[in-house]
């Protein structure tokens, strides 16, 4: 169903003159409907948030070029699906790095280079690990640091190896959580950082 406004011209005209007024009927008039789109698509209600405000600030920033647009409805649907999916590829990189760094084969290497990196990540880890609830700590340090087995562990916290299994999982989800918030933007001011 179009939700095109009666005289979208004119207030196209007026906002790219930086008229405020403009711009609030203009985002008064099809902000839910892009939120509704972003929700969809991110199923998130922060992230839908974020990208409308982004979305918002793009319209005021780019105005005078809005006035040439020939439908302000699909104009906006491209900055929102354009949005949305640059959205979900950054996730993606996150997602990724964050699972290749959260384990512990894989965690950055202790090298003259990169020693200021290796505190820092160990750092986060740990404030990580301190966010767990007590069994999934211990669980979750038996596992990863020493290396233990599902039976070793269950062994030395007394509980079946059902239940260490669900604490690893558990823990693990909330640690790579925790890492994808701050890890991956941590990494990437270092690498910005670097000489």
């Amino acid at each position: 169903m179009p939700i095109s406004l009666t005289n979208e011209k004119k207030l196209l005209t007026e906002l790219a003159a930086g008229s405020q007024d403009a711009f609030t009927e203009l985002y008064l008039h099809f902000s839910p409907v892009v939120y509704d789109a972003l929700l969809y698509f991110l199923k998130a209600e922060q992230d839908a948030d974020e990208l409308l405000q982004q979305i918002f600030i793009d319209v005021w920033e780019k105005r005078q070029h809005l006035a040439r647009a020939e439908n302000l409805e699909s104009y906006l649907f491209m900055m929102t699906r354009n949005r949305v999916l640059n959205h979900l590829k950054k996730r993606a990189r996150e997602e990724q790095f964050i699972t290749r760094y959260s384990t512990r084969e894989n965690r950055p290497a202790l090298d003259p280079e990169s020693g200021f990196l290796q505190k820092q990540y160990g750092e986060l880890l740990q404030k990580a690990i301190g966010t767990l609830p007590q069994q999934q700590q211990r669980a979750y340090r038996l596992a990863e640091e020493e290396g233990l087995s599902y039976e070793e562990i269950a062994a030395q916290l007394a509980v079946s190896k059902l239940t260490v299994k669900k604490h690893l999982e558990l823990a693990r989800r909330q640690v790579r959580e925790y890492m994808r918030r701050y890890l991956y933007p941590l990494a990437l001011l270092l690498l910005l950082c670097r000489p």
